[in-house]
């Protein structure tokens, strides 16, 4: 999952009542202060009663219309982990509640993380984003559509526009066109798309699968002969399975596999809680992840082994990892790396530019009613800076991925600031970041939000704005 596009409406909970509303736990736990940035920048003001307050009622209100059994949100401001809290339950049975440090999957976050390392090789000459995918794997078919070769690169596979298919096959979905066409001739005043015949995003049986790959190069079996749906680089189709070529590229360009490259990445990164998902490792602090059956009734979810997508949905990590993340790459995407910073960024600004630039637009959009300029960058969906009308909604330029997997939702959300420093503003757009200043460590400016919860098919970008413009004045106070 990504971003907001074509994702599925949640399911309400109307059946929760007011009274059962009142045995959602909050944790006693919560996590705020971290160690202060020796920074040229105004002093973090921390939050205040009322706003802490109002963000706890929203996120109350939020558990019970989605009716999940729990939920965990951390806010960073300008580098500085401000407030972390869990809500309800990780385990119901045995009434663990969450914690702020309580671990879940990530879900599709896990394609940023993949876009990091990706990056890095990058930078360090080992891979080319227009090179052929043969060039790395050479045992990877040549793929052909409308009887003509077709090449698909690197950068073709981190937007979603190879053609590559991601749960349905195309053979399925030219099937599920066909019933939809002979619905619409047979049941009138129903249109085509209301009418469209598919399977719902969870009931893939891919989703499912058992089975522990012993290898990224046995994972591709499961898709590599497979048709592709559209000419490479022409249209945007989401896909999980391209992510795990991509890893496949990366163990070449390494020289390592694919999960001890991001085992490494984590450590430089101080992502300590972060991991491949392994179904059989003791996991200390690890939630229990739940769906709900057809009646509507919370169920635990059945066994799954996701080693067939670690690149694109099979890491699992908690808020405090999802925060410094998200702060490495706002940081790296706002120091140039010519200023007299004590430590540069992970990655050039520049390359933090060009994963966070619009690339394609995606046809299918469920976040279209808040934000129409939608578009999925390399790794990261993309919300460019816009106003469509004068005196009229002013969007902000904002980056994030969402996720979904079976038991599991979440959302990565990173909203830059401008930074103003001895009256000078330097600008928060991909257009113009560059630092120059003879400084001190200038910290990332801005709000970055992670939420994780342990059900499946919750839309959580709506609620990481609220939570994130709430905060924002802090972020931008002088």
């Amino acid at each position: 999952m990504f971003g907001g596009f074509g994702r599925k409406t949640p399911y309400l909970l109307s059946s929760l009542s007011v009274a059962a509303a009142q045995h959602i736990h909050d944790s006693d736990e919560v996590s705020s202060p971290v160690k202060h940035h020796r920074a040229l920048h105004p002093q973090i003001a921390t939050p205040s009663k009322n706003i802490i307050g109002r963000v706890q009622r929203l996120v109350r209100k939020n558990m019970i219309e989605i009716g999940t059994p729990g939920i965990i949100i951390g806010v960073s401001i300008n580098g500085k982990d401000v407030w972390t809290q869990g809500f309800g339950y990780a385990d119901i049975e045995n009434e663990v509640k969450c914690k702020f440090n309580t671990i879940m999957r990530i879900a599709s976050i896990s394609k940023s993380l993949t876009m990091a390392a990706v990056a890095k090789l990058i930078e360090d000459g080992k891979l080319s984003l227009n090179a052929a995918i043969q060039d790395y794997v050479p045992d990877f078919p040549n793929k052909f559509y409308e009887n003509e070769k077709a090449e698909i690169t690197l950068k073709m596979l981190l937007s979603h526009t190879s053609g590559i298919r991601h749960y349905k096959k195309k053979e399925n979905a030219e099937l599920d066109e066909k019933k939809s066409e002979q619905n619409d001739k047979t049941e009138k005043g129903i249109s085509a798309t209301e009418n469209r015949s598919s399977t719902p995003e969870f009931e893939h049986l891919e989703y499912y699968s058992m089975k522990p790959y012993k290898s990224i190069a046995e994972a591709l079996e499961m898709f590599k002969n497979n048709s592709l749906f559209h000419k490479p680089g022409t249209k945007f189709l989401y896909t999980t399975h391209g992510y795990t070529l991509v890893s496949a590229v990366v163990e070449k360009a390494a020289g390592e596999e694919f999960i001890l490259h991001m085992k490494k990445l984590f450590h430089k990164l101080g992502m300590n809680n972060t991991s491949a998902e392994n179904p059989i490792d003791i996991v200390y602090n690890r939630a229990k992840h739940y769906q709900r059956n057809e009646n509507g009734r919370l169920v635990n979810v059945p066994y799954v082994d996701n080693s067939y997508k670690w690149a694109g949905g099979g890491f699992i990590s908690n808020i405090p990892d999802l925060l410094k993340f998200g702060n490495v790459m706002l940081y790296s995407f706002q120091h140039s790396g010519n200023e007299l910073c004590s430590n540069p960024g992970f990655l050039k600004s520049e390359t933090v530019k060009m994963m966070w630039s619009p690339i394609v637009k995606p046809e299918q959009n469920s976040d279209k009613r808040l934000r129409t300029n939608t578009y999925y960058g390399l790794g990261w969906s993309v919300y460019p800076e816009s106003q469509e009308y004068g005196y009229a909604n002013r969007y902000d330029f904002e980056v994030l991925h969402t996720g979904g997997a079976i038991g599991a939702s979440s959302v990565l959300y990173i909203l830059p600031s401008e930074i103003k420093i001895a009256g000078s503003e330097l600008s928060k757009t991909p257009e113009d970041t560059n630092l120059t200043l003879n400084s001190e460590v200038i910290p990332p400016h801005g709000i970055v939000v992670a939420i994780l919860t342990n059900l499946q098919g919750v839309n959580l970008t709506g609620l990481a704005r609220k939570i994130a413009k709430e905060f924002e004045p802090l972020a931008t106070a002088e």
